[in-house]
C-alpha cells in the first residue's frame, strides 16, 4: 500500500493453508498496520470522502 503522495509505502506478505484462509489475512492486516497502513488508509479515506 502507498499513500497518495507515494512517500511512504508499506507492504508484506504471507502465506498458510487454503482451509484456513484467514488466519494469514489477519496476520498480515496486523503486519502491515504495524508498518503504518492504517495511517494510509485514513489519509485516503479522508481524500476520497464526499
Amino acid at each position: 500500500m502507498t499513500s497518495l503522495d507515494g512517500t511512504r509505502q508499506v507492504s508484506g506478505s504471507l502465506s498458510g493453508s487454503f482451509g484456513e484462509p484467514e488466519k494469514p489475512g489477519e496476520a498480515l492486516a496486523a503486519e502491515l498496520i504495524g508498518q503504518g497502513a492504517r495511517s494510509i488508509l485514513g489519509e485516503i479515506r479522508a481524500d476520497t470522502a464526499v
